[in-house]
């Protein structure tokens, strides 16, 4: 509830005064960003009392430690990958859109080696795809054709793909994957939720997207038996939002 009233908040105001979509990107997505004290408190506070609410969240994320590898899937503007650097762990930061690609990058210049940034969506296979921008905002980006909030009339780009697989043989073992990649979730869970490689990685927190795109109900059927078969409950938590 605390994050629906905060990602809706701009949203009431833009049709309150009838502020246009070019205003919301300026002044919420750059000017907020370039103010030190503004920006922890419209985000950062919102998390934690999120992450309070969410059984096993909390938990796993306080269970970070220094150098523990975390891979944020779906970083948008990097709310999430701020929690990850309290904790001190390296961070590789996945965003396909290349607008919060460029916020994050302002953003983090001075962790260094800290918080690794990809411009790059994920999914189960290498390439390139067209990312269809949110009608609101950049959350609700998705490269799944069906997702009515994003179905390109806000504008779309090209962007490379990543193999989840590919990603993890590369890095070695993953302490945590957050994952929030509107309706990719279901390809990355069904290479990742595999006897070879549910050992590669401790916890998964994930939001599915079932309930905004219909069409995926079926896949998320399938992953809740493939999650309890192999064992996993305790760590794929799919109650992440």
């Amino acid at each position: 509830m605390l994050q629906k009233i905060h990602r809706n908040f701009f949203h009431f105001l833009m049709h309150l005064f009838g502020v246009n979509r070019s205003f919301y990107e300026i002044f919420y997505r750059k000017c907020i960003y370039a103010i030190p004290i503004i920006e922890p408190i419209i985000h950062l506070i919102p998390v934690f009392l999120r992450i309070k609410t969410i059984p096993g969240s909390r938990n796993e994320i306080m269970k970070i430690n220094r150098g523990d590898i975390v891979l944020d899937l779906g970083a948008n503007v990097g709310s999430i990958s701020s929690l990850f650097l309290s904790r001190g762990a390296n961070i590789h930061a996945y965003e396909p859109d290349s607008r919060c690609i460029s916020l994050l990058k302002k953003r983090f210049k001075y962790y260094g080696k800290k918080i690794t940034l990809h411009h790059a969506a994920v999914s189960n296979y290498n390439g390139e795809t067209r990312l269809n921008y949110g009608s609101f905002n950049t959350e609700g980006n998705s490269i799944v054709e069906n997702k009515k909030s994003a179905d390109g009339s806000s504008g779309s780009e090209t962007v490379p793909v990543k193999n989840i697989t590919d990603i993890i043989d590369t890095l070695g073992h993953i302490r945590l994957i957050k994952m929030d990649i509107e309706g990719t979730e279901y390809d990355v869970l069904d290479a990742l939720l595999t006897p070879e490689y549910s050992t590669k990685f401790d916890t998964i927190l994930v939001e599915v997207h079932s309930e905004k795109i219909p069409s995926l109900k079926p896949r998320q059927k399938k992953l809740e038996k493939v999650i309890s078969d192999l064992g996993l409950e305790s760590r794929v938590i799919l109650s992440w939002h």
